[in-house]
């Protein structure tokens, strides 16, 4: 429920969003990526988010920005 708000306020907002929840949740075995406490992330969960942050940034920076003059 929070990840649906979250996405629904980036949209109102019209912000980019990157959405690391439902990467994580794509990306194999939840209990080899989520620790004991079901909250926090593993090593190998961080990975994951840090990937999936490194390659949306690189999507919303292939934006052209016209240099100032």
């Amino acid at each position: 429920m929070y990840n649906r708000q979250l996405k629904n306020l980036a949209e109102d907002l019209k912000v980019p969003l990157i959405d690391v929840r439902s990467h994580i949740k794509s990306s194999g075995d939840l209990g080899l990526l989520i620790s004991d406490d079901g909250i926090h992330l593993t090593s190998e969960g961080y990975q994951q988010m840090s990937m999936a942050i490194f390659y949306d940034l690189q999507k919303h920076m292939a934006v052209e920005i016209t240099p100032r003059p």
